[in-house]
């Protein structure tokens, strides 16, 4: 009898791109180090797409990759003004609304996860977050991707099944919630503490959910 890891991890080879990319980016820096980890990922998923006909709902891991990539250009360069936070927000909502209609496609949303980070996250922006973030256009922006950000994670986590392929991108979804905790605690409340913990977080994020379409697509399963 094959063991299910020793079937899984040929898959995942092609994952080992971006992470290469990552830790390159982490030890020497460099914009070709740290774009080329999202668009490995986006260049993978474009490849499932391609060539898994069974598999073209990965055109929206493709959207929240290419959002994310635009996010993060926005944010960098424009990161100080509020019109320019607002729109790196606005494209990372969008890469989370990719990610969710993904999900969808997959099953439905727990609903005991969602009410169960509504109730941490929300607590969290109204009683740390809101008090600390000005003007009201960034605050209202905030709140609106805590929101999306909880029903991606609980999207995920309502996949149907049980596969590999699925608990990796949960995996994925909660390590970009993760990054954006860390990011909210270094942005609006000075704790800086964590902060090289931020972008590893957030590639990660990336890394995994591509693992788990190598994974669902080379085994032919569904997520």
């Amino acid at each position: 009898m094959t063991l299910p890891c020793k079937r899984f991890i040929p898959a995942l080879f092609p994952s080992f791109i971006p992470l290469i990319l990552l830790t390159g980016y982490l030890n020497a820096g460099g914009w070709w180090l740290r774009s080329g980890v999202t668009l490995s990922c986006l260049v993978i998923a474009f490849c499932v797409w391609l060539f898994r006909r069974q598999h073209r709902d990965s055109a929206f891991i493709m959207l929240a990759f290419l959002f994310s990539m635009a996010g993060d250009a926005v944010l960098g360069r424009y990161y100080a003004r509020p019109t320019g936070f607002v729109a790196g927000v606005i494209l990372f909502l969008l890469a989370h609304l990719s990610y969710i209609k993904y999900c969808l496609l997959h099953g439905s949303p727990n609903r005991m996860v969602f009410w169960l980070l509504t109730a941490v996250f929300l607590s969290y922006y109204l009683f740390f977050l809101l008090p600390v973030i000005h003007p009201w256009p960034v605050s209202l922006a905030v709140l609106v991707y805590v929101f999306i950000s909880i029903l991606s994670v609980s999207a995920a986590c309502g996949m149907e099944g049980r596969s590999l392929g699925k608990w990796l991108f949960v995996a994925g979804i909660t390590s970009l919630l993760f990054s954006d905790l860390l990011i909210s605690l270094d942005t609006f409340m000075g704790i800086s503490d964590f902060r090289r913990l931020m972008m590893p977080t957030y590639f990660a994020s990336q890394i995994l959910v591509t693992a788990s379409l190598l994974c669902s697509a080379t085994n032919g399963e569904r997520v």
